[in-house]
């Protein structure tokens, strides 16, 4: 489904509909929800600092991974803006997460708890040098400086594998000694099929 709203199209997949059905459907306590709350509020971090450089972007679309914003390129950002433009979601989602943590001091509330999780969790994941993370766009934002853009690139991709291997290793150990905990995995999991998805792109 596609919806243009002054000159930006907005896609939705209909596999993240089917998505977020069924987790919502399963899910009584509105936990999915609120993921979906910081996620969004993630991704708006960046909208709008792009909208701040004038960078409008062409497409924005929603998928079952992940939200992806698709620029027009017309707007020549430089190099600190990339990464500034880049630390915005992640940067929103940890004030955010300050903010709750005040609200949860005068409302003991679990929600409120869980949704401090989630957002410091969704920066802080964000922020790895993975691929195509935010943290991955920041090192590739400030190697370009220095460095030629396939340079930049190939470092960019090596360190991206080589923080996914140690990622991986620690999360098979916390499920071994946990017994059930695989949340660790969950995030390399994740974090693998994004890079693969961007290298075939």
């Amino acid at each position: 489904m596609t919806i243009k709203l002054k000159n930006i199209k907005f896609e939705v997949s209909f596999y993240f509909v089917a998505l977020v059905t069924l987790l919502l459907l399963f899910d009584k306590s509105s936990k999915t929800l609120l993921c979906i709350v910081g996620a969004v509020i993630h991704e708006a971090g960046h909208l709008l600092c792009l909208l701040w450089w004038g960078d409008v972007p062409y497409k924005i679309s929603l998928m079952p991974f992940g939200i992806v914003i698709e620029r027009r390129g017309r707007v020549a950002l430089s190099f600190n803006e990339e990464a500034v433009a880049a630390l915005a979601g992640p940067l929103v989602n940890i004030v955010l997460a300050v903010i709750l943590v005040f609200l949860y001091k005068y409302n003991h509330n679990e929600l409120i708890l869980f949704s401090i999780a989630v957002n410091c969790g969704l920066g802080a994941l964000n922020l790895l040098p993975i691929e195509p993370l935010d943290g991955s766009r920041v090192l590739h934002a400030l190697l370009s400086r220095k460095l030629s853009e396939s340079r930049s690139e190939q470092i960019t991709r090596a360190v991206s594998f080589a923080f996914l291997l140690p990622l991986a290793a620690c999360g098979f150990y916390i499920l071994i000694k946990s017994g059930y905990n695989i949340t660790l995995l969950i995030v390399v999991i994740y974090a693998s099929v994004l890079l693969m998805f961007k290298k075939n792109k």
